[in-house]
């Protein structure tokens, strides 16, 4: 991959990127809400910066200017992404589930509701109870730890 399509890779999380004598550092703004895995601080250098974006924190990745740690670097970014998120779809579908649940227990009677069971397959569903069907773990790291 070439340095544009690194960059493009960030979307609209990139800021900038910078030299500073034998370090690189690549800054983004993520949400506020973001967290960063652990494993990210072993790669490179975690800096935070004010973003000057209300709910947004800037974050800069720092590492040795060599191809090998700027790949890695690159790859912990994108990471960083990816996990967030795939966390925040994971967020959006546990509280579709919650508000499905609640109206399927406003519904139903208590001896339905003792008969509620979930089963994972393929594609995971309430079984039988609602009346129309809808359509890595890893745990986060706040930066600077």
């Amino acid at each position: 991959m070439n340095l544009y399509q690194h960059i493009e890779s960030f979307g609209s999380y990139f800021v900038s990127m910078r030299k500073l004598e034998t370090y690189m550092s690549i800054d983004l703004a993520f949400p506020s809400n973001w967290g960063l895995p652990k494993s990210i601080q072993e790669i490179c250098s975690i800096v935070p910066f004010d973003s000057g974006v209300e709910n947004m924190k800037g974050i800069s990745f720092v590492c040795e200017m060599s191809e090998i740690s700027f790949e890695k670097t690159i790859t912990g970014i994108n990471k960083v992404i990816r996990l967030n998120k795939e966390r925040e779809m994971k967020d959006e579908l546990f509280n579709l589930a919650v508000q499905q649940l609640k109206e399927t227990f406003a519904k139903r009677d208590l001896d339905t509701l003792k008969t509620l069971q979930f089963e994972f397959g393929d594609k995971p569903q309430l079984l039988d109870i609602i009346d129309e069907p809808r359509g890595e773990n890893v745990e986060l790291a706040e930066e600077g730890n």
